[in-house]
Parts: C-alpha cells; structure tokens; sequence
C-alpha cells in the first residue's frame, strides 16, 4: 500500500514537472507527455477496480458454494432440529416449499420473537450448535484466509457461545443449559443471539436459492423433508410441551 502511495505520487510530480515545462518553454509537445503518467494512474486505477470486483465475486460464488454443500450435510440437523422445535412464527419446510420469493423475504425481514415448544426443545437445538462445532471453525479459517471480518467476529462470537455450552456439559451431567441461562441474563441474551441469527441466516439461505436456483432450494427441501420424519421420531414427545419457551428481538 506504502509503495502504491508512493509511485502515485511520483507519478504526479513527474507529470507537474511535464507541465511546468510547458509553461515555462511553450513546447506544448510536454504536455502530451505530462498526461502519460495520469494515463497510467487511471489505468491503476481501473484495474485494480476490476481486479476487486472480480476477487469479491469470486469468494462470493465460493461461499455459496460451501454453503451448498454444509447445508445439506454437517448443518443439516441443525436446521431441521430448528424447524421442528419452532413453534413461532412456524417456518416448517411445506410451508417454505410454497412461499413465494415475496413471501420468503417477508417472513425474513418481519422475523420477531421466536418461541420454541418447551425449553427441552430449545436445548435441543443448542446442543446441535455443538455438534457442528467442526463447521464453524472451518467457517472462521475461511473468513480468515479471506480476510472476511464479519464472518470472522461471527464465527468467534458462536465459537465462544459453543464453549460455553461444552464447558456446562462437561459439569453438569443431569442439567438443561437453556435452565442455566435463564437464571443469567447475560447468557440467555448470547444465546438468543446465536439461535436467532442462526434462523435468520438460514432465511437468508432460502431467500438466495429461491431467486437464484430453485432446483437447488427443491432439492434441499426434499432432503429435509426426509431428515424432519426420522428426527420427528426420535424428538421430544408432547409430555414436555410443559410450557413454551421465547427468545426475544433486540
């Protein structure tokens, strides 16, 4: 950056002295000579421009890639645990399958509280959070490689979150995190944002494959479909639907 500031700058001056020369010997032949390193700096310019344009395309085609495959692999259970374990607003996969894309950035972007059926199927999902623990960390490597920051703080921020859960785990055998949590403001508050987020980026997800590959978004939805049947029926029975538990919007 130090060196590209530089050769800017000199390229300047030598286009000034270009210019002084003219006026001062009204040989106007150097100032066809003092655009040359202003041609050259729009030429920089433009290519670096380009270059950037290309490069951010290019991570975002890969991204979307990753995502397409640990959606439907690594993460899978995470989200289809999720849906099952919703009871507001209901984002089941028939009900996604219908919306429209209107429907589907509706439903994105009005995302209010979320309340889940009890809160033992809210330690469901946060124990799911720990499970895919290995993507995250591949999540946080890219974003590093990349230089992505808002991927990266949000990798570290679940990343922490999963810590927390392990470190609970490991302590307390016969305990529900989420009872821990609402006993401490702090950490209720962190994991209602991890488990919010987590929904809002999946919505984001359908958002992407609804406007730009509908066959993708089908077939992913077919493979949930199969995946909701089996989790249905190793989940939580109705004799815990006790009372349901909410995560608030900040």
């Amino acid at each position: 950056m130090k060196e590209k500031l530089l050769t800017i700058i000199a390229l300047l001056l030598l286009s000034g002295i270009f210019i002084f020369l003219d006026s001062a010997i009204h040989y106007h032949f150097f100032l066809h000579l003092a655009a040359i390193p202003l041609e050259i700096i729009l030429a920089v310019i433009v290519v670096e421009h380009f270059l950037e344009r290309k490069e951010k395309a290019n991570k975002k085609h890969q991204l979307y890639l990753i995502k397409s495959y640990l959606f439907r692999s690594e993460m899978k259970n995470l989200f289809v645990c999720n849906l099952i374990s919703l009871k507001s607003p209901e984002i089941s996969v028939s009900k996604i399958r219908s919306m429209a894309l209107k429907e589907l950035k509706d439903c994105r972007s009005n995302m209010g509280d979320l309340t889940y059926k009890s809160p033992l199927h809210l330690e469901k999902v946060i124990q799911e959070y720990v499970k895919a623990k290995d993507v995250f960390q591949f999540f946080l490597n890219w974003a590093i490689e990349h230089k992505i920051e808002a991927i990266f703080e949000d990798m570290i921020y679940i990343l922490h979150f999963i810590q927390d859960v392990t470190l609970f785990n490991e302590q307390n055998l016969d305990k529900l995190f989420i009872d821990e949590a609402k006993s401490k403001p702090e950490l209720l508050k962190k994991t209602s944002s991890v488990v919010r987020n987590g929904v809002i980026k999946f919505m984001d997800y359908m958002v992407e494959l609804k406007q730009n590959d509908p066959t993708l978004l089908d077939n992913l939805l077919s493979d949930y479909e199969i995946s909701s049947s089996i989790l249905h029926a190793e989940h939580i029975g109705d004799k815990h639907l006790v009372s349901c538990i909410s995560l608030e919007a900040h």
